[in-house]
């Protein structure tokens, strides 16, 4: 199923100025020709009980593979997209992995807004474990850092999963 799930992803295409919402699993954030290695991330939202939320509005961004939000700085980010959680609390997207800002020692990272009707926003960077600029030190002063683990399958997609509790 994970296997008709990359492959609905792959056929989909929406390079845009402006986010569009999508539901659940039909978001890929990047042209296939985008420059960078692919990345699939998996995420679901849960409360502190473990139960899945559904509907909550996932807005996340990043760099593209040079570290660069766009050419209007990263007020204005080019890769971005504005999701739903479906019925278990899950989403998932296809984009690429960031890069780390140019001249920085800043990890490669995703930023996320997470918000459902009634409860306040929460803002989590999510980083990677394997990346060679995330130290004990970066993650002390960035208490809103998640870092995950990625796996590689054999045509070079990278594959993380996150799970956010909402309060």
């Amino acid at each position: 199923m994970f296997i008709a799930i990359l492959f609905f992803l792959s056929m989909l295409s929406c390079k845009q100025s402006k986010p569009v919402v999508y539901h659940a699993l039909d978001s890929l954030i990047v042209s296939n020709d985008e420059p960078g290695e692919p990345l699939v991330i998996r995420g679901q939202v849960t409360n502190a009980e473990g139960k899945a939320q559904d509907s909550v509005h996932v807005y996340l961004y990043q760099t593209d593979a040079k570290g660069i939000y766009s050419s209007d700085g990263p007020r204005n980010p080019r890769i971005k997209a504005n999701l739903l959680t479906d019925s278990k609390g899950v989403f998932a997207f296809k984009t690429i992995w960031p890069g780390s800002y140019p001249n920085s020692n800043t990890p490669r990272h995703i930023h996320f807004a997470i918000k459902k009707h009634g409860r306040a926003e929460k803002k989590i960077e999510v980083v990677f474990e394997n990346d060679p600029l995330l130290s004990d030190e970066f993650k002390k002063m960035n208490p809103s850092v998640t870092p995950i683990s990625l796996t590689k399958d054999s045509v070079g997609v990278f594959f993380g999963k996150i799970n956010f509790v909402m309060d």
